[in-house]
C-alpha cells in the first residue's frame, strides 16, 4: 500500500508543471458508485481457503486526465478504493467467503474519445496499475466480526467504456463502467463498477 501512496504523490506533484503549460487540456475529477460482483477469485492461502465477499459494494476515487497526450488518446491516472462485504454463513466452491473484500489501487492508462469537444462524448478506457487487496474473515461460523485478514499487493487491470456530458466550458460529468481484476495472490472478487463522476479543467 505504501507503494500506491508514493505513486499517487508523484502524480499530484507532476500535475502542477503540466497544468502550467497545458491548463486547457488537464482535467481533475472525483467519482463514486456501485461495485457489482462478476467473477470468483481463487482461494488464498491453500491451507486456509478464503474467497472474495458475497455482496455487492461501493467504490470512490479521484482522477487526473491529460487530453490529447498521445494523438487522439488522453492519458489518465486513477486512485481508487473499493469495498465489498459478506456474511459468515456464505460459502463458495473456492472456500469460505470473506466478510470484508477491499482494495486500494493506483492506475494509469489511456482514454479514446469518439466525439471530443461535443456535448456528449462516448469513450473507451483501458488501464493497469498497482492493487493492494485485503480479505477479512472470522474462522468461527456464525460470527461476523473480523479477526483474521489476508493481504497482497500486485498488478491489475481495468477496461471499459463511458459517456462524458459537457455541462459548462470547464465542467463535465461522466457515467462509466469498467471490468476490474486484481491479479495478485489475494485478489478478492472481480467487479464491474458503475461509476458517476465529475471533472473540471484547471
Amino acid at each position: 500500500m505504501a507503494r500506491s501512496f508514493v505513486i499517487t504523490a508523484a502524480v499530484l506533484c507532476l500535475a502542477q508543471p503540466i497544468g502550467a503549460q497545458q491548463s486547457d487540456r488537464l482535467r481533475l475529477g472525483v467519482f463514486g458508485g456501485k461495485s457489482w460482483i462478476v467473477g470468483h477469485s481463487d482461494p488464498v492461502p491453500a491451507s486456509f481457503p478464503l474467497s472474495g465477499a458475497s455482496e455487492n459494494g461501493h467504490h470512490f476515487g479521484a482522477l487526473l486526465e491529460l487530453d490529447g497526450a498521445a494523438g487522439p488518446l488522453s492519458l489518465r491516472f486513477d486512485a481508487i478504493y473499493n469495498r465489498l462485504t459478506g456474511q459468515s454463513a456464505a460459502f463458495s466452491p473456492a472456500g469460505r467467503m470473506a466478510l470484508l473484500d477491499e482494495y486500494y489501487a493506483v492506475l494509469v492508462g489511456f482514454v479514446l474519445p469518439f466525439r471530443p469537444g461535443s456535448a456528449f462524448s462516448p469513450y473507451l478506457v483501458a488501464q493497469t496499475g498497482t492493487f493492494h487487496s485485503r480479505l477479512g474473515t472470522n474462522p468461527e461460523v456464525g460470527l461476523d466480526d473480523i479477526t483474521e485478514t489476508r493481504s497482497g499487493t500486485g498488478v491489475g487491470i481495468a477496461a471499459g467504456a463511458g459517456l462524458r456530458f459537457q455541462l459548462r466550458r470547464s465542467l463535465s460529468a461522466f457515467l462509466e463502467t469498467r471490468y476490474v481484476d486484481a491479479l495478485n495472490d489475494v485478489s478478492g472478487r472481480r467487479t464491474l463498477p458503475i461509476t458517476l463522476g465529475i471533472t473540471v479543467r484547471r
